[in-house]
């Protein structure tokens, strides 16, 4: 039993699909033994993880089909020889077969964590060498990774589509 049917409704209103088989699927649990089926409630906590793995479920898969989509545009139509959007490690860029929704968060972290070392290493470095009068800007160069922030976490990003 739900302490409140709406927001069941409303996200059954978004899958298309009825309330009903909604609320039971989250609601219930069915047991198989030896040809028998028998359905049972869920707890309280059964119920709110069933909800959460629902949850995580379509995140993944919303996830995967961004990245799909990305790389389709990048490629226009041919494979992907060049350019790809993957996810960046903080050891490094790693190719994953398949990549999830908290990966994506962790990295979005690191690369702020980058930011951050970037900012307060080389930036603030180079503006002590122009300070003190030394050409060091063209033997010091660095990744500036702004550009993958904005990406990923700006008004018009793809977290805020989500």
């Amino acid at each position: 039993r739900l302490k409140d049917d709406a927001p069941v409704s409303e996200a059954a209103a978004l899958f298309g699909i009825a309330t009903e088989p909604l609320k039971k699927c989250l609601t219930t649990k069915l047991i198989k033994v030896v040809g028998d089926h028998t359905e049972t409630g869920r707890s309280a906590a059964q119920a709110e993880q069933a909800r959460d793995g629902l949850a995580r479920l379509l995140y993944g898969r919303v996830f995967k089909h961004l990245i799909q989509e990305i790389n389709r545009v990048l490629s226009q139509g041919s494979p992907l020889t060049g350019q790809f959007f993957g996810v960046l490690d903080i050891a490094g860029f790693e190719s994953f077969e398949k990549n999830s929704l908290e990966q994506l968060f962790i990295n979005l972290s690191n690369e702020y964590l980058q930011a951050h070392f970037n900012n307060h290493i080389f930036r603030m470095e180079l503006d002590d060498y122009k300070a003190e009068g030394i050409d060091a800007a063209t033997s010091l160069s660095y990744q500036d990774n702004s550009d993958i922030i904005a990406l990923l976490d700006s008004k018009a990003s793809l977290l805020a589509s989500l």
